[in-house]
């Protein structure tokens, strides 16, 4: 599968963290992806992203597109994966971009994560916390589930650093119980 990921600047940005400006709307192009050529329009509005425009085309020789081959189509993926096009907005992220070495939605390397974890709930932690926390909110993810496996630690641990989050005032307050707040 050959995917583009394309934030149009024309759309302009929003900050949805400290330091993490998303481009308002991203041009996907998935090609081979299913069998399936797919071509999607990202959009981010009021923090959340969403797709706004899809099309799949049948390949040449390719099944057809049928209800079930739709069922097929992970728009998640296209959403979590859009904040790579946003990586040339951070400064020296675009260069040293290694999905490999990457966590969190690809914002934060394998190694600064396992030295925040080892640091537990100090500020540089909590901060990334609520970079975890809100990129999860605008891809429609769980958000202290995303900071569970971002950072690899137990279900109590990442309540307890959201919770800490918040306290420090990087996250607002909970929208009510089981709803999250940014």
């Amino acid at each position: 599968m050959k995917t583009r990921y394309v934030g149009n600047p024309d759309a302009g940005t929003t900050e949805i963290a400290p330091g993490l400006p998303l481009y308002n709307e991203v041009r996907v192009e998935a090609r081979e992806y299913q069998d399936f050529d797919v071509d999607a329009v990202i959009r981010l509005e009021n923090g959340r992203l969403g797709v706004s425009e899809l099309k799949i085309k049948q390949r040449v020789g390719g099944p057809s597109v049928t209800s079930e081959a739709l069922r097929s189509i992970a728009v998640g993926q296209f959403l979590r994966r859009s904040f790579i096009a946003s990586n040339e907005l951070r400064p020296g992220e675009a260069d040293d971009y290694d999905p490999v070495r990457r966590v969190a939605f690809g914002l934060l390397r394998a190694e600064d994560r396992d030295r925040m974890k080892e640091a537990g709930p100090v500020t540089e932690t909590l901060r990334w916390v609520s970079v975890i926390y809100r990129a999860a909110l605008a891809t429609g993810d769980a958000p202290t589930k995303a900071v569970q496996e971002s950072f690899d630690v137990p279900r109590y641990t990442a309540d307890r650093w959201v919770a800490k989050a918040r306290e420090r005032e990087f996250l607002g307050p909970a929208e009510g119980p089981g709803k999250a707040g940014a």
